[in-house]
Parts: C-alpha cells; structure tokens; sequence
C-alpha cells in the first residue's frame, strides 16, 4: 500500500507459512479476522529487504506515500483510476482528509458510474452528486 510495490510481480512473495496450533490461529483472529487476509501475499523477507535497499532514497522520511506516490490530489486521483481495490479505498479516504467538504468518493459503486465520477471529480475539482 505504501511503496506500491506488487509482491508477486517484483518475486518479493512466498508461500504461506505452515500451519499454525489452534492456539495462535484462535489469537490471530482475535486481531485480525483472517477472511481480511486469506487473497494477500506472504512477503520474502530477505527479497523484500533487498528491494528496499534499492529503492528507498525514493521515500522521505516523515512522508505519506499511497502506491509508491506521496499523497495529494493528483496522486489519489491516479490511484482512484487506476489503483487495485484496496488502494482505491484508501486514495478515497486520503481525498477526503484533503478536503473534508467534498464527498467521499463511492468505490463500491459499479464500474462506469465510479468512471464518471471520477471524471467529473478530476475535471472540476467536485464529484457529480
């Protein structure tokens, strides 16, 4: 979500860890509801590091980043247009942080309506109410 790196396109993912006792998976789901997690990539640690040895000096300290891109306006537009679901959520939630006077941007709506809101908000600067 914050660097915009894809885990299985870049080879930055594994398989999932084995199985774990009915004692940690009762924990685990105390935390987090595991249906949340069950379609995400488990990262390669080693594999992860080295990519962000590489990369880093793209990010600056103290920073908000949404799919490898400081947040702004333009930025969250992008990742509303073109963003995996998850990153549109959160280029929504970023918009309205932005500015709280417009209205959260609808990314549950079907896909032509949300690509004429989206048009609509990125060329006057307000969504189609």
């Amino acid at each position: 979500m914050i660097t915009g790196a894809d885990l299985s396109y870049e080879d930055l993912n594994r398989d999932a860890p084995l199985a774990v006792s009915e004692d940690e998976e009762a924990a685990i789901n105390k935390v987090v509801p595991l249906d949340y997690e069950t379609n995400l990539r488990w990262p390669a640690p080693m594999r992860v590091a080295s990519w962000w040895d590489t990369r880093q000096q793209r990010f600056s300290s103290g920073m908000r980043y949404l799919a490898g891109e400081r947040v702004d306006v333009a930025s969250a537009l992008r990742v509303l247009a073109r963003g995996k679901q998850r990153q549109r959520v959160a280029a929504a939630i970023e918009l309205a942080l932005i500015d709280p006077e417009k209205v959260l941007f609808e990314v549950r709506a079907r896909g032509r309506l949300q690509e004429a809101l989206l048009l609509a908000w990125s060329s006057v600067g307000r969504p189609v109410r």
